[in-house]
């Protein structure tokens, strides 16, 4: 498990940009591996989260492969609504529903140290609640801008901003106060840069996105 986490440095301290949440779906594919090491190597992204492959259960050895790969660059590693699976590969943590009960399971499987983060949607009721309850971080859907900049404005809790999928939209939400921009498939996808490229011309537009608001 990673030391020191960037959500609980997005606490501590006001951020100068927004950072990268790569998402990503584990699948064998070595050109994942082989764009993903230099995007860890060169710090452009703050943590990955692991999710289910059109809902199929995470490849236990990949997984952990990727872990391990994240962890050698001191990247901390989320899995998505997998409990039990991230406790037993060595994940930092889980990033569930916004439910109170799973987030109380969720602390009590993984640990006071391990991150729980609270995906929410368009609510703002359920993100009060599960910062209340101890959330790590608060995950809205990246369409909610106006959402987002009343949680950043008034909320130390960090919010990421969820399935973002332009870079145009990117820098919209980083201006509104997103702690972290949350990219995956549908960003990777749409662009024709190679995803080293693309994630490392995010990174910059981020730094200067938040530097103009």
């Amino acid at each position: 498990m990673v030391e020191g986490t960037p959500f609980a440095s997005a606490v501590s301290e006001v951020q100068e940009s927004s950072s990268i949440y790569l998402v990503i779906s584990p699948r064998s594919d070595s050109r994942l591996v082989a764009w993903l090491e230099p995007v860890l190597d060169q710090g452009l992204v703050a943590c990955l989260l692991l999710k289910s492959d059109h809902g199929s259960p995470i490849d236990p050895d990949l997984a952990r492969h990727l872990i391990g790969i994240a962890h050698e660059r001191e990247t901390p590693v989320l899995l998505e609504n997998n409990i039990d699976a991230a406790a037993e590969l060595g994940a930092d943590g889980v990033e569930i529903d916004a439910d109170e009960s799973a987030y109380q399971i969720a602390r009590q499987r993984l640990g006071a140290d391990a991150m729980v983060g609270a995906r929410c949607d368009t609510s703002r009721h359920a993100a009060m609640v599960m910062a209340e309850a101890g959330a790590d971080y608060v995950a809205f859907d990246g369409a909610q801008e106006e959402l987002i900049g009343w949680w950043a404005e008034i909320f130390e809790v960090p919010c990421v901003a969820s399935q973002v999928d332009t870079m145009e939209q990117a820098r919209a939400l980083a201006q509104r106060g997103a702690d972290f921009i949350a990219i995956g498939d549908g960003f990777l996808g749409a662009t024709t840069e190679a995803p080293f490229d693309a994630i490392s011309t995010l990174h910059l537009s981020l730094s200067r996105a938040r530097t103009a608001a």
